[in-house]
């Protein structure tokens, strides 16, 4: 379990910052934070991740409290990592190959197992027949899956998504949907920030709403969704199945493909 309690954390010289974040990832569940741009997504985010040393609360990773020193810092991000929305920040070398296998060399791994990891990376993630081109040379959707393989060479207990969606064709997204919905089943747990909320719904458990900082409300992904009213305060919008459910009064309704097979009847 990932813990966030009672975090705080303002930037230096500003106003702007996060307040009193109370916050529970399990493994195998995907738990969304929405919330309109400035809301303090990415700043929660890079507190999360060790980034940022928050000005008071804790960060616990099952039980034990996140220490802030070097070391302690690096086994903590082999456990909980972040996909960024911009995967050029995210591909240092100009192979794809040595991009991914980077961080097993830096952990000492060796050659025979580095190259099973890759192997299974490789057809995980279809990018066999990128491995060894330049990294420039690759489209935005095939950066996208280099930057994930190399956040999932370390096997990390907790992957944060910050807009996994953005910037794919609807091929690209379908299978970007498919590939966190399979790391959850095994036992992965998944933070997930985006702006697309019908993908949002399709694809969490639960879910969290943060505006000005501040988590205004959680709990499971229907519990957050039906409140119409609370999500337009925060600046979002309802996903479409769950204004379906919420104003028909169709409960077991979860799907497109239930509204279709209900209108078909």
């Amino acid at each position: 379990m990932l813990e966030i309690k009672n975090l705080n954390y303002k930037y230096p010289q500003s106003k702007f910052g996060i307040k009193d974040i109370n916050l529970t990832i399990e493994k195998s569940t995907v738990h969304a934070l929405v919330g309109e741009n400035g809301a303090g997504k990415s700043t929660l985010f890079f507190n999360i991740l060790g980034l940022n040393k928050p000005d008071s609360g804790k960060i616990l990773l099952e039980g034990k409290e996140v220490i802030y020193k070097k070391k302690e810092l690096r086994d903590y991000r082999t456990r909980v990592n972040l996909v960024m929305q911009n995967p050029d920040k995210q591909i240092f070398y100009s192979n794809v190959r040595d991009d991914i296998v980077f961080p097993l060399r830096n952990l000492k791994k060796s050659d025979e197992f580095i190259e099973a990891k890759l192997k299974f990376l490789a057809n995980k993630l279809e990018i066999g027949d990128l491995l060894d081109r330049p990294a420039h040379s690759l489209s935005y959707g095939q950066k996208k899956r280099v930057a994930i393989a190399g956040v999932l060479a370390m096997e990390p207990d907790y992957i944060l998504f910050d807009e996994p969606t953005a910037g794919l064709d609807p091929r690209l997204t379908a299978n970007m949907t498919q590939l966190i919905k399979t790391l959850a089943s095994e036992g992965v747990g998944v933070l997930i920030s985006s702006h697309d909320m019908d993908f949002i719904y399709d694809i969490c458990t639960h879910a969290s709403v943060i505006s000005q900082g501040q988590i205004i409300a959680s709990g499971t992904k229907d519990q957050v969704f039906s409140h119409k009213d609370l999500l337009e305060t925060a600046g979002l919008k309802q996903p479409t199945i769950a204004r379906i459910k919420s104003e028909c009064n169709l409960p077991n309704i979860n799907t497109i493909e239930d509204v279709i097979a209900l209108l078909k009847k």
